[in-house]
């Protein structure tokens, strides 16, 4: 189900600036959330328009995550570049190309960074 950030994202179609009070949410004592627009482009959702919204708020949200374990798997690869470079000899070449291989393939199994089970580097 997604949460209600994802859905006022969807219904704008693009990432909400929160920093600079684009959209505040709040939760007022009786725990119920008051959403403060200040967004000139698109009038403020009614909650039917949000619940409408759900199908394409989820798959925001699985885009977001999907793009996060992206952003941490580039990052491992590019740590371990160096190994790729024709001046560089490696005992262990095949442990770094089935290890770079691993991290590659890494989105076909895992769609959030808080599932990942990232495979180990080898030794250098």
């Amino acid at each position: 189900m997604a949460d209600l950030i994802s859905k006022v994202e969807a219904y704008i179609g693009r990432r909400v600036d929160y920093q600079s009070d684009e959209v505040n949410i709040q939760i007022d004592s009786d725990g119920e959330r008051i959403v403060e627009w200040n967004i000139d482009s698109h009038k403020k959702p009614t909650q039917s328009q949000l619940d409408a919204l759900e199908s394409d708020a989820d798959k925001l949200e699985t885009e977001y995550k999907l793009n996060a374990v992206r952003s941490a798997r580039n990052q491992k690869l590019s740590e371990c570049d160096w190994t790729q470079s024709r001046d560089v000899t490696l005992s262990n070449d095949d442990d770094w190309k089935k290890y770079r291989q691993e991290l590659r393939d890494i989105t076909k199994t895992y769609k959030s960074l808080e599932d990942v089970k990232w495979p180990t580097a080898p030794s250098e």
